[in-house]
């Protein structure tokens, strides 16, 4: 058990403590947790931050960074002047969203107040407030005592998929980031597919 899991909550940061309840998403990617994420952001009694996957606790007691923030903003940064002028205020609201989360593993501040400030950045007095990373499927007992121990009611969610579902899923995703939206066809995600899962069973047989 964590330090911070048996003291007592007044060390925290207060806003911890303002939704009835704090819920983390965690599971399996390709599993439906970005649609998951929008469908709570739309809900008018849910907070959610505007970037999905902070990866908090992965980087503090997991050591894997948030490098696909950075990702997702360099992609933001790369649209056209046009483009970013009509999605001024979403561009704005996800790159303030970043500055929060960058500060996330420059060092873990007492209480939690900086990952307070990226998860209670839309906060507006919702009965509910989390977020959804499926990395903290891969964090130990200890982290998820120290996140139970942030609230009053605390809930965790495990998202799964069929797992060769997951898999096309992936295949595709990779098709894409390689060719773009026109060059993922259903025949060539089955085609690598079966020649990825012909070698993995190659492998396996050696």
């Amino acid at each position: 058990m964590t330090a911070l899991a048996l003291q007592d909550k007044t060390a925290l940061d207060p806003r911890f403590a303002r939704p009835e309840r704090l819920f983390f998403v965690i599971g399996a990617q390709k599993a439906g947790t970005t649609w998951l994420h929008d469908y709570c952001g739309s809900h008018p009694q849910i907070c959610v931050p505007a970037f999905k996957e902070l990866d908090y606790w992965s980087a503090i007691r997991g050591g894997f960074g948030t490098g696909m923030l950075r990702n997702r903003l360099a992609k933001l940064e790369g649209r056209s002047p046009l483009r970013r002028a009509v999605s001024g205020f979403l561009f704005a609201k996800k790159a303030r969203a970043l500055e929060l989360a960058e500060r996330l593993v420059a060092g873990e501040t007492p209480g939690h107040a900086s990952y307070a400030d990226a998860l209670f950045q839309t906060y507006t007095d919702q009965r509910a407030a989390g977020e959804i990373s499926p990395q903290y499927a891969m964090l130990g007992r200890d982290a998820f005592a120290e996140m139970n121990a942030l609230g009053r009611d605390v809930r965790f969610a495990l998202v799964m998929r069929d797992p060769l579902s997951r898999f096309f899923s992936g295949v595709k995703h990779s098709v894409r980031a390689v060719h773009g939206d026109t060059g993922v066809t259903e025949d060539r995600v089955r085609d690598l597919g079966r020649i990825l899962a012909q070698r993995a069973g190659e492998l396996v047989g050696e």
